[in-house]
């Protein structure tokens, strides 16, 4: 049968044949078309007595665009004829999946041996990329299937959970909290709303009254809808269903396991493994699996991995050495996550440290920024660099590599050559007044570059007649940067740096793995281009107030734009603010020579708490309240100026990393880092976000965070569906030890 107008295959209701078979017959079938379409197919009648419910998408009975994916019935529901009247019968289960179902969760085939020998395909990792990979999400990936087999024990104490077939390009999320559904939730039967475990567990445990209370606050993240027949839901009437086919999940947590054994990364026995099937890392008998009929029974023994060199040595505390120290040191230190699940919480082993070769030094042309705390590559697109950037970027410090400005074409970044391509498009919601943080509308993307180099073109602001200082954030706002500047993403991926982690198919970008099947999260690139500062009065404020991002990101300068009618004296002022933003010597100088364009205050991640407590003291000392549900950091409304980062060292300890960023420099914010920027003159940065398997554990901390805030909030929604990057990413690393088994079968 053909595909229908949403790249579906046809319902089979369409076809007389079939449906005359299934009205003999009166088999149940999968749902295979909208709930508001089932009355409209020829020669179908719904039951009278029990006509299937239309579930919440459909219930207007009005068509939508792209329907049948958004039904929440379909692929889902069961339907079958009784007396040639259809009627529901019931929902699919984890049994019902096919071999082509399985595939999507499960390691590919390897395939044939390289053509040439000793070589990996291109899309196939090495055998260090799948260890470092493995070794830092692996543990991750236990605590996940930990959690849904506790999840899965909550669904069997009511009723075997369900299966829901998923649809390829759309994202299953909780109707409660936006975080998206993984594998284990709660359904209703009737109108197809959903929710996560947590939502589900926390409404076990609420009064009838704390439920009504719950729900009559909108922007509560908590907030369950009511049903089609305006019912509330509660717990009962939910059914247990699951997102992942058969015992996928289980057999792959097997594989890491093996696979971790293979490679020589300690397992921790406390962490459990196993399901239905025994499978084994041997790629013949996954295929076998997945219904491979071509393949054998009997095969010989898989030969062990080629010997990786992994001397173990003694024990240190890592906590005593800096960044530099282990660079400088006799060996490069890479930390192996144990799998510890028994205590509730999982704990880096140094006893499973392991040693390496002794590492070079940086080479010489590298520098040491922020009182040789944090390292400058000069060239970030050197593959040798990309030792030295783990080493510093596993012990979540941010990176700056520079050069960028050698590899990009000048013409494509030059702002007159943006606004002749796109000065028409309207700004949307992109364009900020810095000065109140206020949206700017009714303006075109020319307005904004008018004013870009020459200070008398610009906006102001009608109450106070100053000149605004404006800011293009997240542009473009939603279209692909590679469909809207196709020769600029050419460009600008030539030049990023350490392509290993930025590109979008970098090997230790875990978001690449996510297979085209899901929405893939919008990494960017984007751009941020603002006015500076340094012709202004008031220093105290900044382009882009303190926050962090669930994800990591590389910001690279691509163009420095000075005023040409800025006012005498603005270099000294320049390097007044650079000196005073608690920038090093070193960077000072630089800043004379260079072209700098933006002050960075970035900050770890492990001092997140106490910036927010310095916060958070601060707005009491105003009578301000924080709402319950908002964050003094996600909310993005401080800029911590030089008062405030001196009160942070003397109350709390905590000092930052001050950064001054020149054309061609690419700055490297490792996630859950919070950080801010002061534009010193009108910039254009392009950022590209991406998952490294360095940072993984303070994803996932961050996507609670982002779940408690209100419904409301800009950060709510879980856009990066970090439990399918790390799934995903396993299967891939397991699929390329499985390709590198059989390469060495031959």
């Amino acid at each position: 049968m053909g595909d229908n107008e949403d790249g579906l295959p046809e319902s089979l209701l369409t076809s007389n044949v079939e449906r005359d078979r299934l009205k003999t017959s009166g088999e149940a079938f999968i749902q295979d078309a909208a709930c508001h379409e089932l009355s409209s197919y020829e020669e179908v009648t719904l039951c009278n007595s029990l006509p299937p419910p239309r579930c919440r998408e459909c219930k207007g009975g009005k068509k939508k665009e792209n329907s049948a994916v958004f039904c929440r019935f379909y692929g889902f529901r069961k339907l079958a004829f009784v007396d040639e009247q259809l009627q529901s019968a019931g929902f699919c289960n984890p049994e019902d999946s096919k071999p082509s179902d399985l595939r999507l969760w499960l390691p590919a085939n390897p395939g044939p041996t390289s053509p040439t020998e000793g070589s990996t395909p291109h899309n196939k990792l090495s055998l260090q990329s799948c260890e470092y990979i493995l070794s830092r999400i692996g543990v991750r990936f236990c605590e996940l299937v930990e959690s849904e087999k506790e999840a899965m024990k909550l669904a069997e104490s009511s009723v075997k959970p369900h299966w829901k077939r998923p649809i390829s390009g759309v994202r299953e999320m909780c109707d409660a909290c936006e975080t998206t559904l993984f594998n284990i939730h709660w359904v209703c039967h009737h109108c197809g709303f959903g929710v996560c475990t947590d939502c589900y567990k926390s409404r076990q445990s609420m009064s009838r009254e704390e439920m009504e209370e719950c729900d009559v606050d909108k922007r509560n993240p908590t907030r369950w809808l009511k049903c089609t027949r305006g019912k509330s839901h509660d717990t009962m009437s939910l059914i247990p269903t699951q997102i992942i086919p058969s015992s996928c999940l289980f057999d792959l947590h097997e594989l890491s396991h093996q696979a971790s054994s293979k490679l020589g990364l300690p397992v921790d026995g406390s962490c459990s493994v196993g399901g239905v099937r025994k499978p084994t890392l041997n790629t013949l008998l996954i295929n076998k699996q997945l219904g491979d009929p071509k393949m054998e029974v009997h095969h010989p023994p898989t030969p062990p991995l080629p010997n990786m060199d992994k001397e173990r040595f003694k024990m240190f505390n890592q906590d005593n050495l800096s960044p530099l120290d282990v660079l400088a040191s006799v060996a490069a230190v890479r930390g192996v996550a144990g799998c510890n699940t028994s205590a509730g919480k999982v704990e880096n082993t140094t006893e499973s440290l392991c040693e390496r070769s002794p590492a070079p030094q940086p080479p010489p042309t590298n520098k040491w920024l922020c009182n040789r705390q944090l390292l400058q590559l000069t060239d970030g697109s050197d593959h040798v660099n990309v030792e030295s950037f783990q080493t510093q970027w596993g012990y979540g410090l941010p990176v700056v590599a520079s050069g960028a400005e050698k590899k990009l074409t000048p013409e494509l970044w030059k702002p007159s050559n943006i606004s002749d391509e796109h000065g028409e498009e309207p700004t949307g919601n992109a364009l900020v007044n810095c000065r109140l943080g206020s949206i700017i509308t009714n303006a075109h993307i020319k307005d904004f570059w008018n004013g870009f180099e020459c200070i008398a073109n610009r906006m102001t602001d009608d109450k106070t007649g100053e000149r605004m200082i404006l800011k293009l954030k997240d542009w473009p706002t939603t279209d692909d940067f590679l469909d809207t500047m196709p020769h600029r993403f050419k460009d600008l991926m030539s030049a990023l740096p350490l392509p290993e982690y930025t590109a979008r198919d970098g090997q230790y970008n875990i978001a690449g793995y996510l297979p085209d099947f899901f929405v893939r999260p919008d990494l960017g690139p984007k751009m941020y281009i603002a006015y500076g500062w340094v012709t202004e009065k008031d220093w105290n404020q900044g382009t882009t107030n303190l926050h962090l991002d669930i994800s990591d990101a590389c910001n690279l300068m691509v163009y420095v734009g000075v005023p040409m009618d800025q006012p005498p004296g603005s270099l000294n002022t320049m390097l007044e603010i650079i000196k005073e933003g608690d920038v090093d010597e070193f960077q000072l100088e630089r800043s004379k020579t260079s072209k700098p364009g933006a002050l960075w205050h970035i900050f770890k991640a492990s001092d997140t708490d106490k910036i927010r407590q310095l916060i958070l003291k601060v707005k009491a000392e105003e009578g301000v309240e924080v709402p319950h549900d908002h964050d003094p950091i996600h909310d993005q409304q401080i800029y911590l100026d030089k008062t405030l980062r001196k009160r942070l060292k003397d109350e709390y300890g905590v000092s930052g990393y001050a950064i001054v960023q020149c054309e061609g420099d690419s700055v490297f914010i490792p996630a859950g880092a919070p950080h801010q920027v002061f534009n010193l003159h009108s910039c254009i940065k392009v950022a590209e976000d991406f998952v490294s398997p360095d940072h993984v554990d303070k994803c996932f901390k961050l996507t609670e965070e982002f779940r408690r805030l209100s419904s409301s909030h800009s950060n709510h929604e879980d856009k990066l569906q970090l439990k399918n990057i790390v799934y995903h990413a396993i299967k891939e690393v397991l699929t390329s030890i499985a390709w590198h088994e059989a390469n060495n079968c031959q």
